[in-house]
């Protein structure tokens, strides 16, 4: 079975540029056909590993498939080296599955949240939870709040989680289940303190995303376990090297991800099979101690009484270490044990003590505003100005609250919203109404916001309603009349289809962050409904992105019931009701009903299109006909022409846009036309364009690049121990 699985993947690693030369050079291809030769077996082991530098070049080279593309991952790039690779359908059920299996293992089931804590780890499930941004009490204060609404597991580097352990330390939490250290070796000392102040199981983890390694320790003799189902593990001169036994979208084979490894040679007491190993850190992390050079994770860090978390920094002639973290009654008489062991591990060499670094210097707060001019801001002026302000006292600060929870990216939730928000969101709702039509109308938009990052809740999504209603009667202005008709893209409710007047509209920036929001809710009812048109259209989410881009200024709530239309595949409304718009906005409408009602019929599709042609009359317009018609060919699932619609994409861009500087490119509104073209751009022999096709087709997340923007500055990656040298 392992043969097989070997030679499938290294027959499609073969056809890659990629890899040639050095298959060749091995001797595993026949020189003429390119195919693997009758006794690869015995070449195999003359393969010469690659690395992620080499692939990071040219990662086009290494691309087999385009076309199976579900899953899109970047290393960390702690060291500046990211790297985007793509994997397949197969891959990634494979990767789940295993996961889960591993956590099975300490009886973490779907029922137990995941907390990752000061991370760049992002939920996985729907009950897990990610936290991130800088360690201060507002940070503690939301990871409590968390872990308080029922048990769970936290998980994160450990050097961060002994940050957050280090400020706990004597507190009483609530319970932990379990504490998983991931991303970074780990040393005595902080196992020791993460189990006194959690209270839990340390379960280590290892992985490496781009190969699909992953291992956890097992309860019973707290030994490393890979995943040998899916990989081939062989450590080379101490590094560990793996190919990917299911990855055919860009087979890994032979990668060397530089860590060093060494391979357990006898079973585990647990008697679970596979192979079990010990980290001993990564290629370039090695440091001059009293015996050599050794890998830093081979360094014993104990844990020191008095001192909660520490940083050893060797330089040539001396040794600096950080106290980042002692208890109340510590004094220097606690150096002694950390002298004796510093000279016994590095020698005699001058030892320079620190303290805690200094905080910063504190930023004068900014001045408050007003509701009245805070409720201006947040439907005509900056958002990320408005939240960096402190929220507005009076009558609209709970619901400025619940606002900014719902899109702080320091907390996000696989299930939208963290349990602290869903109840402050109810709180919200429950309050009285204040009599002032702004407060109250800005109130009942903020509660049907936090509705859609919620995923749809019925009651908040009446009570909202009745707040609206008794701010404005009965007939709702433009803005609010957006937000309530947006929620029935992805939530079905009879209430909301009498709301909807069909006139012109005008949106305000309040509707543009909402919609983001409403339109990964529609997708994934589209998804969850199994409509043809998130395969045909995919990511569909950019074509709803691009229609209000394109419409903002126009913006007729026609298009709403429009794109209620393509989610849900039937017709809701009759066309010949508007009268008020114009003769392109009409054109299109008739055209994007076609779109799931005429999809495979090429005759009446091709008419609608020549019709939006006909009334395009402005540069922008006519870009908009020629971005449809791309839209169209994907619909009767036509092999797109892969120079002519990039030069294309690239030619129209900033007709499309014409907020673009010359020379810039917005491929969000061609993305699913990327995503069509990466396949012949591969057939043609231009993988590299293949590749940066798929990078540009990703479809947006108004949640993760936020919540990752915010990790990447503030909890990177952080070794305990490590080297400098001063020349």
């Amino acid at each position: 079975m392992l043969i097989s699985k070997i030679h499938k993947v290294l027959a499609i690693a073969a056809r890659v540029p990629g890899n040639r030369q050095r298959f060749l050079d091995a001797g595993l291809l026949e020189t003429k056909t390119g195919q693997l030769v009758e006794h690869w077996r015995e070449k195999f082991p003359n393969l010469q590993p690659i690395d992620k530098a080499e692939i990071r070049n040219s990662p086009g080279l290494f691309l087999a498939n385009a076309s199976d593309v579900v899953y899109r991952g970047t290393t960390s790039g702690s060291r500046g080296q990211v790297l985007t690779y793509f994997a397949g359908e197969e891959w990634n059920r494979l990767r789940v599955a295993a996961r889960m299996r591993s956590l099975r293992w300490w009886g973490i089931d779907d029922s137990i949240p995941i907390v990752n804590v000061a991370s760049r780890l992002q939920p996985i499930r729907s009950v897990d939870v990610t936290l991130a941004g800088e360690i201060d009490e507002g940070f503690l204060t939301r990871l409590l709040e968390v872990l308080s609404v029922r048990p769970a597991v936290v998980r994160g580097y450990p050097s961060r989680l002994c940050e957050v352990a280090s400020r706990l330390y004597g507190k009483s939490l609530p319970t932990v289940l379990g504490v998983i250290v991931t991303g970074e070796g780990w040393f005595e000392f902080q196992k020791s303190l993460l189990e006194r102040v959690f209270d839990a199981p340390f379960i280590d983890e290892y992985g490496c995303q781009e190969t699909g390694i992953s291992g956890l320790t097992c309860p019973e003799a707290n030994r490393l376990h890979l995943d040998s189902d899916r990989c081939l593990y062989e450590v080379i001169d101490g590094q560990l090297v793996t190919t990917d036994l299911y990855n055919f979208t860009m087979p890994m084979v032979r990668y060397c991800c530089g860590d060093v490894v060494e391979l357990e040679e006898t079973p585990c007491s647990c008697g679970r099979k596979g192979l079990t190993a010990t980290v001993c850190g990564r290629v370039e992390d090695t440091i001059e101690t009293s015996r050599g050079r050794v890998f830093s994770g081979n360094v014993k860090l104990p844990p020191f009484p008095g001192i909660l978390n520490y940083q050893v920094i060797r330089r040539e002639t001396s040794i600096d270490l950080i106290l980042k973290e002692v208890v109340e009654k510590w004094s220097d008489r606690n150096l002694e044990p950390l002298d004796n062991w510093i000279r016994h591990t590095f020698g005699n060499l001058e030892i320079r003590y620190f303290g805690k670094p200094p905080s910063p210097p504190e930023v004068p707060p900014r001045e408050v505003l007003s509701e009245k001019d805070w409720i201006s801001q947040l439907t005509s002026g900056s958002w990320g100005d408005l939240f960096d302000r402190s929220l507005p006292q009076g009558n609209i600060a709970a619901a400025a609250k619940l606002l900014k929870q719902a899109i702080d990216p320091s907390i996000i939730s696989g299930s939208g919203i963290s349990e602290a928000t869903r109840n402050l969101a109810i709180a919200v709702s429950q309050t009285p109404t204040t009599g002032n039509p702004d407060i109250d109308r800005t109130i009942g938009r903020i509660l049907l916001f936090a509705n859609t990052v919620l995923g749809g809740d019925e009651l908040l999504c009446d009570r909202a309603v009745e707040i609206l209603r008794e701010a404005e009667g009965d007939r709702f202005s433009d803005p609010t009349q957006f937000d309530l008709y947006l929620l029935s893209l992805y939530q079905k409710t009879e209430k909301l289809q009498s709301i909807l007047d069909y006139r012109p509209c005008q949106i305000d920036r309040f509707n543009i962050h909402h919609s983001l929001y409403g339109f990964e809710g529609a997708i994934a009812t589209a998804r969850n409904r199994n409509s043809p048109l998130t395969k045909s259209l995919n990511p569909l989410l950019a074509i709803f992105i691009a229609d209000l881009n394109f419409f903002a200024s126009r913006f007729h709530t026609a298009i709403l019931a429009s794109w209620r239309e393509l989610i849900w595949n039937r017709e809701i409304w009759e066309i010949s009701r508007i009268t008020d718009a114009d003769s392109f906005l009409t054109a299109w409408l008739h055209l994007r009903r076609a779109f799931w009602k005429n999809r495979k019929t090429p005759e009446i599709l091709e008419a609608a299109l020549t019709k939006l042609r006909e009334t395009a009359k402005t540069p922008q317009e006519q870009a908009k006909a020629i971005l449809e018609t791309g839209y169209v060919n994907l619909l009767l699932e036509k092999q797109l022409d892969s120079e002519f619609w990039l030069t294309t994409a690239m030619q129209q861009s900033q007709n499309l846009d014409r907020t673009l500087e010359k020379g810039e490119f917005d491929p969000l509104p061609w993305s699913p036309i990327l995503r069509n073209i990466a396949q012949g751009f591969l057939n043609g022999g231009k993988p590299e364009l293949a590749y940066q096709c798929l990078l540009a087709s990703a479809p947006p997340s108004s949640r993760v690049s936020a919540f990752e923007r915010l990790a990447k500055h503030c909890n990177r990656k952080q070794s305990p121990i490590f080297e400098i040298r001063d020349r």
